[in-house]
């Protein structure tokens, strides 16, 4: 009796368990990885089956002088034959459970995958860039067929991903800059060194591209105190050796800078009334370091109107305008270019007021400083070495009371400013009818130089009474 009981006990428990592994038999849903899909001309695209039963053929007829499609394990493998003006319907058939999934399939000829910073032809490829840690760099991609993949370095040294980013580019019909949105790399450093990465679009096409991690600039110091007219350093801790430096416009007239020997070199020129800004940029990654630089010189050489430089410059006070007779400060050695936007460099340009000037122990004058002074009568010049246009080779000014200019050097010593005629342009629009008076020892000498081609030898080259 107990063997009957235990025959219909097991009997019965096979019955539950069978009876429960039929009512677990679940149809799975049929997934898929996307369902819009682009292929490339004789390139193959994988679509991968999410979910199913593992059993699956592509239903239907697909035009495959357009398209090949088949499947291979849990993927869809597309292949293109030629390029398709509309999408092809590529039917996935899940043959155990009868459930399909569609994908819209188009068929591209895939282009070359260019990173470069614009479309024109004498643009070179991006091959290189360079970003400091923590700091982040893009790389343009031109021209490629989507579905980029990065390769080549793990994230702990670079992050890298590809996003959408807005340019500003050249229309070459309209000549105008307009914003374009393009696929970029971005870049952001975290550990110093050289990494190779390779890059791969959605047709196979492949790309190189060195990237150099730098340490961040950084100065030694971020604040500098002047106070002779000695050049001063300052020292690069880090960046990458490459260096750019610039002093602000409102600083120019006061301080000079520049590399050298991977350092920042500063040369005072004037006193600063406020700190001047400079900033230092790495060529390499285009990170900048600010600098800020206090100008306090002692014994510069100054009047109501003009101060010499550290570096001998006459310069012009803001907002000053010498009237009259204008005599040099003796310290000064050179007249700078007059700059346009540099009113500081242009210390008697555009000044009709004033009468005459002596420029006393400079030596070098550059090209129209004396442009527009209209009402000047008289000029001299002691220790000059070369003569430019010093009216200036523009403009259509006259200097009609100009009448006398008084050189007391060497002509031999004496460089005059020639066109590719030979002819001197160092004396433009000083009247003809003017009068050059030189030292009785050198009358002669100034006759038979360059100086007697505007000058007439026989009535305009005089004696200094």
């Amino acid at each position: 009796m107990k063997n009957l009981k235990f025959i219909y006990l097991m009997l019965s428990l096979v019955f539950v368990f069978s009876c429960s592994e039929e009512e677990n038999i679940v149809i799975k849903d049929l997934t898929i990885e996307k369902t819009e899909v682009k292929a490339y001309v004789s390139k193959d695209v994988f679509v991968t089956i999410n979910r199913g039963s593992g059993k699956y053929k592509v239903e239907g007829e697909v035009d495959a002088t357009k398209l090949k499609a088949v499947i291979e394990g849990e993927k869809l493998k597309l292949t293109g034959v030629a390029v398709t003006e509309t999408p092809i319907n590529v039917t996935v058939l899940d043959t155990a459970t009868n459930k399909k999934v569609s994908v819209k399939v188009t068929v591209a000829e895939a282009v070359e995958l260019v990173l470069k910073e614009g479309a024109s032809d004498y643009m070179p490829v991006t091959e290189k860039k360079s970003v400091g840690i923590g700091a982040e760099a893009f790389v343009k991609i031109i021209s490629g067929n989507e579905g980029y993949k990065i390769t080549g370095v793990d994230d702990a040294k670079l992050t890298i991903e590809v996003v959408d980013k807005v340019y500003k580019e050249l229309n070459t019909t309209t000549w105008e800059n307009e914003e374009v949105t393009r696929k970029a790399i971005k870049i952001i450093g975290k550990v110093k060194g050289e990494y190779e990465l390779t890059i791969t679009d959605g047709a196979g096409k492949t790309a190189k591209l060195t990237v150099n991690v730098f340490d961040k600039i950084a100065l030694a110091e971020t604040t500098k105190n002047i106070t002779t007219c000695a050049e001063v350093t300052v020292d690069i801790s880090t960046g990458s050796g490459k260096y750019q430096v610039e002093v602000d416009k409102e600083g120019q007239p006061f301080i000079l800078a520049k590399i050298k020997e991977g350092k920042v070199v500063l040369t005072p020129k004037t006193n600063a009334e406020n700190p001047v800004k400079v900033t230092v940029k790495d060529e390499e990654t285009g990170l900048t370091e600010e600098l800020t630089v206090t100008v306090k010189v002692t014994g510069i050489e100054e009047d109501a109107s003009f101060y010499v430089t550290c570096t001998g410059e006459l310069n012009k006070k803001t907002g000053a305008t010498a009237t009259g007779d204008v005599v040099v400060l003796v310290g000064a050695t050179a007249v700078p270019f007059p700059a346009f936007g540099k009113d500081y460099a242009r210390p008697f340009v555009d000044n009709k007021t004033i009468t005459s000037i002596d420029f006393k122990n400079v030596e070098s004058i550059a090209a129209g400083a004396l442009q527009g002074c209209t009402g000047l009568t008289k000029i001299t010049l002691r220790k000059v070495k070369t003569v430019e246009s010093l009216l200036g080779a523009w403009g259509t000014e006259t200097y009609p009371d100009l009448k006398s200019i008084y050189c007391y050097m060497n002509p031999a010593d004496v460089t005059l400013t020639k066109n590719d005629k030979e002819e001197v342009t160092s004396f433009n629009k000083v009247p003809t009818d003017a009068i050059l008076y030189v030292p009785a020892e050198y009358l002669e000498a100034y006759k038979t130089s360059d100086f007697a081609k505007h000058f007439n030898k026989d009535t305009n080259i005089k004696v200094i009474p």
